[in-house]
């Protein structure tokens, strides 16, 4: 991976574990909440970067995609896992 923004969306796959270790492990929600932000920013860094520099690559559409939905999956996952009344309540309304 030579550009930046296929190092982005890597980086972006990498902070899934870290989200999750800082969340369960040393049960440090804010900053699981701060690399759930800084994952989020890189998602819209990638893509402007690949638009304005001209690097998109077939391996970024690829992992970018897939990025996204791993970071978003993994969030809502640790969401039902720790509230969820909540998400049962809600889905309870919607059905």
């Amino acid at each position: 991976m030579k550009n930046l923004p296929n190092k982005l969306t890597a980086l972006r796959i990498l902070a899934v574990p870290l989200l999750v270790v800082a969340y369960y492990g040393y049960d440090f929600k804010m900053l699981a909440v701060g690399i759930f932000i800084a994952a989020s920013i890189t998602d819209w860094l990638d893509g402007y970067v690949a638009r304005s520099a001209n690097q998109e690559t077939p391996l970024g559409a690829f992992l970018d995609p897939v990025a996204d939905k791993l970071l978003v999956v993994t969030v809502l996952i640790i969401l039902m896992a720790t509230h969820h009344d909540a998400f049962l309540t809600m889905l309870g309304t919607i059905i």
